[in-house]
């Protein structure tokens, strides 16, 4: 993944095995500890198997009150990328909070999902048949590009 680095910046970015996906490291000022938030996460997809075969792995890592009402849908901004939206009536609920009409549901997709502070796009890893990936993109300016995303092992 290439990401932009002014000089004196440390490296904004790290693996975490953990999720398995890729982290932006920064220092919480109130603990002055190291924090990670997470950019990049994989997920494991069977060999020509159509995206949506990720939806119980999605949902299970965005926990959230009617996730399972959410699917796949073409990014509109995204050529070829998915983002997790609801469906059915769960749809109607969440415009009226997009519409500040209600405080709640909050985001019906769980953190995987769109909102307010940016996108999560979801496309399969190129370079690798059995992974996909979810990038998150801030509303503001990303200081990494998504097409460059792709497996080197």
């Amino acid at each position: 993944m290439w990401s932009l680095k002014c000089p004196g910046d440390s490296a904004p970015y790290g693996a975490d095995a953990a999720l398995p996906g890729i982290v932006e490291e920064f220092t919480d000022p109130e603990s002055n500890g190291v924090q990670g938030f997470h950019v990049v996460q994989l997920f494991d997809i069977a060999e020509g198997a159509d995206m949506a075969s990720i939806l119980p792995a999605v949902r299970a890592a965005s926990p959230a009150p009617g996730n399972e009402e959410c699917l796949f849908a073409p990014a509109g901004l995204a050529s070829g990328k998915l983002e997790l939206r609801p469906t059915g009536a769960l749809t109607a609920k969440y415009q009226l909070f997009l519409d500040q009409k209600v405080d709640e549901p909050s985001p019906p997709r769980g953190q995987l999902g769109p909102s307010e502070r940016g996108a999560r796009y979801f496309f399969r890893l190129p370079g690798s048949a059995t992974k996909a990936a979810v990038a998150f993109m801030p509303s503001d300016l990303a200081i990494f590009d998504p097409e460059t995303i792709k497996a080197t092992e």
